[in-house]
Order: structure tokens, then sequence, then C-alpha cells
């Protein structure tokens, strides 16, 4: 099956947030999760596995895009979400 993805929200500048598949896959699957443009966040954790961890950049407001693309069982399935990354909340 295609993955389905779910984020954690809200996303805010120079913060972290995690986006994982809900779809269940077998023992073995290879996950391989990428995030455009590329200097709008990092992968610190989780890269390989059904949950990412992202560090956002301080690049605010943009749409960004996550994707996933699994193999398991010889086939491959791709899947992208699109995340709003928003500023970070102005002390007060």
């Amino acid at each position: 099956p295609v993955p389905v993805l779910v984020s954690s929200s809200p996303v805010c500048a120079n913060g972290n947030s995690s986006v994982t598949t809900t779809t269940v896959y077998p023992a073995g699957t290879l996950y391989n999760w990428s995030i455009s443009p590329g200097n709008s966040g990092s992968i610190i954790g989780g890269q390989g596995t059904n949950t990412i961890q992202i560090e956002w950049g301080n690049n605010a407001p943009q749409p960004i895009t996550v994707s996933l693309t699994v193999t398991a069982c010889g086939q491959t399935k791709s899947a992208s979400t699109i995340i709003n990354l928003n500023a970070a909340p102005t002390p007060s």
C-alpha cells in the first residue's frame, strides 16, 4: 500500500517535530525520507524507520514537502505531504 503520512503540529521555525507513516509494513521494509527544499530543515533522527524527527530552520513561513519512499517485498511505493512551516512565536 501507499504510505499515509501524518505530521505533528503546529510546525514552527527553529523547532522540532515528527512525521510518521501510519501504514503498517512487514519487517525488513526500507524507509527513505527526504525534505524539500533541502535548506528548510534537517532529519535529526529516525531515517530508515517509520517515524522521523525534524529540526526546522528559520526560513518561515513557507510550504515544505516531506516525502517517504518504502521498499517492501520487492515493491516500492512513495508518498509526500505538504507541511506549512510557521514563523516562531515572538515572546511578549
